[in-house]
């Protein structure tokens, strides 16, 4: 017997109902389960009351309600959804069943604003005790306040204010720094949140509550979100974004999935690198018929761990020092050598401008830059050095596929003059401005300066010369996320012109501060400050290790297509076992009429390749049998694999 219920209400199904029911995996598609139109008669009493709204309204965007359908077949919940209402006449309805993922995808549309949502503000600090969140982090806070230049604007700027005061430690004297950060009273004081709370708070205005979020496990929950929206609401941070776009790239870039359970109103957030551990097990039975097709479903796939990515990068000089353009990279001579003393001696003094050179202690490569310099008597002379390039290197799995491109990118960093206050011993008050390096975006959001400048760049035939002076077309047509980490106050030693070991609050990209800035002189053999506190890298190669590489192997080129009697309604997340062989589900399609099911059900799959530690976390006694990795052959016996 099938039974529909909407609202609670069980509707009159015609005589002859047939309905399908499509199950997706969301490891392989961005949907969950749905049925496709179920019509309805209105001429009967009991659909006409629960219909009776839809005479008010003109079109089915004026569809307001959300209520839930529920379709039951052989005592068996087939969909526990949302109802979608796709048309109606005067004497019928036509509605499908959206549920998981799909219900996710009905609630956001192709065009909800993430503006639109009520995702709450920061709250701020008052005045005089902003400087107290600077050496917080996520999770005890949800956003930090990091300097940025926005423009010629400073967001969020803190003075740097030094006491000095004389101890005495017995017959010993001493003058002793206090260093504070002092809020500037006029200044802009904007939240920059944490990519982890953004997502937290999306999917609970969305109506979902989060019961396992595996992002914030990772070092990437430090991931800060840079803008310059002046603004406090969270919701109002993106403009022009839609829902779909922002969670897409959320996906994209993090390798994460959302797993929707439509009748509990949760959200598991897992990497897809996880996905598959640990997962629960299925043994079909009544299978009957089988096909295999080669095939190649890259194009739907939205597992990025298979895929090659790139960043949609500005088309500036600061960028592409961070990717060199192709055809840099097949001019460029390689050299190899050992140690950062190694490569600023190579480019000093062995260097034709056209080596791309790695630095085999840490992998780094770099390539020739030059400033002016003064000698003791004023007379200028130029002085080479190696700079460091390809942070952000495309992450290429295989020659021949297409790439998939993240549109939220690394941050731009520049060296800006901070104001420096010191008190002195005497009382004395003195002033000077200090460079410290800090977040910078375009009031044109057009990034197209470069800030090379922490000592004046000059000319010079090589590599960096191509980059300054040649264009490469970048057609960016929509409006970026820009993100960095932030971790609190850090040391920026190694980066500016004179030794200074002072603390900042510092938002960075990568272990390093910033690859591209000059090193001083006083430096050329020293490795700079550390930055990272786990290894957290907007570098692709080092996300991909993290978050994207996966321990089992799924040969998604063959797929199987099954016709299976099983009585059974499986998780679409377990591993199958089909014919003592290890499957993993892509979609399952069922057919109900008024009785039930309608004949076998068929399901596509693909071959998997796990260990028995990760499919099987446990012994399972469900039947009277132990199941401990191995599978039941058709005569009774047991295998051991």
């Amino acid at each position: 017997m099938t039974e529909l219920f909407i609202d609670g209400v069980s509707v009159v199904l015609p005589a002859a109902v047939e309905i399908q029911v499509k199950r997706e995996n969301p490891f392989f598609t961005k949907n969950g389960e749905y049925t496709y139109d179920i019509e309805l008669a209105l001429t009967n009493a009991v659909n006409a009351r629960l219909y009776n709204h839809l005479h008010r309204l003109n079109s089915i965007k004026e569809v307001k309600t959300k209520r839930r359908a529920v379709l039951v077949a052989d005592n068996r919940v087939f969909c526990d959804g949302t109802e979608v209402i796709t048309g109606w006449t005067e004497k019928s309805v036509s509605i499908q069943i959206a549920s998981g993922n799909s219900e996710l995808n009905y609630f956001i549309g192709s065009d909800k604003l993430v503006s639109s949502l009520d995702m709450g503000s920061a709250p701020m600090p008052s005045a005089g005790r902003k400087n107290r969140l600077l050496d917080k982090m996520y999770p005890e806070v949800e956003y930090n306040l990091p300097p940025v230049l926005a423009g010629e604007t400073m967001i969020n700027p803190f003075e740097l204010e030094y006491y000095l005061t004389e101890q005495k430690s017995g017959e010993k004297a001493g003058v002793y720094t206090e260093l504070s950060f002092k809020e500037v009273a006029d200044g802009i004081y904007i939240p920059m949140p944490y990519m982890a709370t953004v997502m937290e708070k999306m999917i609970q205005a969305l109506g979902y509550q989060i019961v396992e979020n595996q992002f914030t496990d990772t070092p990437w929950k430090y991931q800060l979100i840079i803008h310059a929206q002046q603004t406090t609401e969270y919701a109002k941070m993106f403009p022009g974004w839609t829902v779909k776009e922002f969670l897409e790239e959320v996906e994209k870039l993090y390798g994460i999935l959302f797993i929707i359970d439509s009748r509990k109103k949760s959200v598991r957030i897992m990497l897809s690198a996880n996905y598959y551990v640990a997962p629960p097990v299925a043994y079909l039975s009544s299978v009957k018929d089988e096909y295999v097709e080669e095939t190649e479903d890259e194009e739907e796939d939205v597992n990025i761990g298979i895929r090659n990515v790139k960043y949609d990068l500005p088309d500036s000089e600061y960028y592409k020092k961070r990717r060199l353009p192709d055809a840099l990279m097949e001019m460029a001579e390689r050299k190899n050598v050992v140690g950062i003393a190694a490569v600023h001696d190579f480019f000093a003094n062995k260097s034709n401008g056209m080596e791309l050179v790695t630095n085999t202690s840490t992998g780094i490569e770099y390539i020739r830059t030059s400033f002016e310099k003064e000698d003791i008597g004023g007379k200028p002379h130029t002085l080479y050095r190696g700079c460091p390039v390809n942070e952000y290197a495309d992450l290429v799995y295989d020659t021949g596929r297409d790439f998939v491109t993240l549109e939220m990118i690394p941050v731009r960093h520049g060296a800006v003059p901070i104001k420096q206050t010191t008190v002195q011993l005497d009382g004395r008050v003195t002033y000077a401005n200090v460079l410290r390096i800090v977040p910078v975006l375009d009031s044109t959001g057009d990034l197209t300066a470069s800030d090379e400048n922490v000592e004046e760049s000059t000319s010079s035939q090589g590599i960096e010369d191509y980059i300054k002076n040649n264009n490469y077309e970048d057609d960016t047509s929509k409006s970026t996320v820009y993100l960095g980490f932030y971790t609190g106050i850090k040391k920026q030693t190694g980066y500016l012109r004179r030794p200074d070991s002072d603390p900042y609050p510092t938002v960075y990209t990568d272990n390093i501060l910033n690859k591209g800035l000059i090193f001083h002189t006083s430096y050329s053999g020293m490795d700079d400050a550390k930055m990272s506190l786990a290894g957290e890298s907007m570098e692709l190669k080092v996300i991909s290790e993290h978050l994207y590489k996966e321990d089992y192997d799924i040969k998604r080129e063959k797929k199987f297509t099954f016709h299976c009697y099983d009585p059974n309604i499986y998780d679409i997340r377990s591993v199958f076992v089909i014919h003592n062989k290890r499957f993993v589900c892509k979609e399952c399609t069922y057919m109900i009429d008024a009785s039930g099911r309608k004949g076998a059900w068929e399901g596509v799959f693909y071959p998997i390749s796990i260990s028995d530690t990760e499919a099987l976390s446990r012994w399972i006694l469900t039947d009277g049998k132990w199941r401990d990795g191995g599978v039941w052959l058709d005569n009774g016996r047991w295998l051991d694999e």
